[in-house]
């Protein structure tokens, strides 16, 4: 073959060479080649809370204990006596003073109010029986037994003598002693109770509840403070 068959047939062998290396690159460098992410691969890095977790979150919610109870004894009505908290909504409840001092605390169960000084040591104990309620001193004997006479209250001493009676009037409760004249009476108010004397002054005020059945025994004559107290818890709680 001379030179001029030679250069032909090169020239011939490069022009189809070409389409085949042209084909070549554009198949290595097609992005459809690359492998893509997996569909499943974004899903499992998110994951999101499980199910079971919010339930948990309310439960603990519904299980926060209520704010807390406050019941203020004015007497006069300017002039702070006692402070009696709730500690345990249900279950335990103290007795403060006019400056924060502690003076007792109460016990609730079912059936009574326990009352103990801040050493632990048992004071009174108010127990419900059948017809009405006893309260006894720290060695068990009694001081007092309430009966449900009428509407109201017929209480006597240790020795079952009369000592008091509650009874309704004119809206509100009348405390009477033995011989049933009136020592004070009690008129529920806006998120309290006020007591007045036979004649019509201002004498106390009970801040934290609107119940006179509950605030009355405050009232009860010839009683411990701590023993009138417990008979307030008990009218709250167990009554």
């Amino acid at each position: 073959m001379d030179s001029k068959g030679f250069y032909m047939f090169y020239r011939r062998c490069f022009w189809l060479l070409v389409p085949c290396l042209l084909f070549l690159l554009c198949a290595c460098s097609d992005p459809a080649s690359e492998p893509e992410p997996s569909a499943f691969s974004e899903p499992a890095a998110q994951a999101e809370p499980t199910a079971q977790a919010e339930p948990a979150a309310q439960a603990v919610e519904a299980e926060a204990p209520p704010a807390s109870q406050r019941l203020e004894l004015r007497m006069p009505a300017d002039i702070l006596r006692y402070n009696l908290k709730v500690r345990q909504p249900g279950q335990k409840w103290q007795l403060v003073d006019g400056q924060d001092r502690p003076l007792a605390h109460f016990k609730v169960q079912t059936d009574r109010v326990k009352v103990r000084d801040s050493q632990d040591r048992e004071l009174f104990k108010i127990k419900s029986k059948s017809k009405g309620w006893e309260l006894e001193d720290g060695t068990g004997s009694r001081l007092l037994r309430a009966r449900p006479r009428k509407g109201g209250w017929e209480i006597q001493d240790g020795a079952e003598s009369l000592l008091a009676r509650i009874v309704e009037r004119d809206g509100g409760l009348v405390l009477e002693d033995a011989r049933g004249r009136e020592l004070t009476r009690a008129e529920a108010g806006a998120g309290e109770v006020l007591f007045h004397s036979p004649s019509g002054e201002g004498t106390a005020v009970l801040r934290g509840t609107s119940d006179p059945a509950v605030a009355i025994w405050w009232m009860l004559p010839e009683t411990d403070p701590l023993a009138q107290a417990a008979l307030v818890v008990f009218a709250m709680e167990v009554r």
